[in-house]
């Protein structure tokens, strides 16, 4: 096990020399600033609008000046979350494919894994650390990406506040069975090729053939920004199963990505 931790941390330690993975932290950390300032401004704006309106044209039966903004203002609040959503689970995503299928592959296309594996390390301590320094890179960002999802929910209500706690944690999970698709398609193909697989392979993209759904993962209960978008509730069960399923897909991954690496023939 301490070959495992050392591999992990020798993992993340390397994100610093990858110039390109530090460049799209930094654009999606100054994106989800851009995005929250940019709802905050609209929304002043929507405020200032709608106090220049005369009182006698916005008022209906019923109704007060008032309540009609805060709807407005609770309508544009969920459409935002639902694009923040969507865009923060697509860069989890890419993410996750850039670094799953490149951690292993591009050591054994480089042949810098024959210095790791001369030593004393079972190539099953191996992988399991370089999968679990991938993680916890992919943790890094949607930790990021939850802190920004707060912000929304402290600054527009309920919507917001159940995008800070389920929306991120969803996007971890299906970004984490995404790249561990990739992490196997890698040990069998170059890491694009390995990239574009993984993005394509899942059981909802084949609905029409059921029984593909015993073989290949399926993305959808992992898609946050139709359920913010469209105030799909996301219960604690829910939360619970979508969970289960990750983690038993992402061990089926792992089990068949030990099979293969230990049979790998490295040069």
């Amino acid at each position: 096990m301490r070959f495992v931790l050392l591999i992990a941390m020798d993992t993340v330690r390397s994100v610093r020399r990858h110039r390109l993975l530090l460049a799209f932290l930094l654009l999606s950390l100054a994106g989800m600033v851009l995005v929250t300032r940019g709802i905050r401004s609209a929304t002043r704006e929507m405020m200032r609008v709608e106090q220049l309106k005369p009182h006698a044209a916005d008022a209906g039966p019923g109704q007060s000046q008032d309540a009609k903004l805060e709807t407005k203002l609770r309508q544009m609040a969920v459409t935002f979350n639902g694009f923040f959503a969507f865009a923060m689970s697509l860069a989890g995503s890419l993410l996750s494919l850039v670094i799953f299928c490149t951690i292993v592959s591009s050591e054994v296309h480089t042949g810098t894994i024959r210095v790791t594996l001369a030593k004393p390390v079972p190539r099953w301590a191996y992988l399991l650390g370089k999968w679990l320094g991938a993680t916890a890179i992919l943790a890094a960002y949607c930790v990021i990406a939850g802190i920004a999802a707060g912000v929304l929910g402290l600054e527009y209500g309920v919507q917001g506040m159940q995008t800070s706690v389920s929306v991120p944690w969803l996007a971890f999970c299906g970004s984490l069975v995404l790249g561990s698709v990739g992490l196997v398609y890698s040990l069998f193909l170059r890491a694009p090729v390995a990239g574009v697989l993984a993005w394509f392979t899942s059981a909802t993209w084949f609905s029409w053939f059921r029984p593909l759904y015993a073989v290949l993962p399926s993305y959808q209960p992992f898609d946050v920004s139709q359920m913010t978008l469209f105030g799909t509730p996301l219960s604690p069960w829910h939360m619970v199963l979508t969970t289960l399923y990750a983690a038993d897909v992402v061990a089926i991954l792992l089990l068949v990505a030990f099979a293969r690496f230990r049979r790998m023939e490295i040069a």
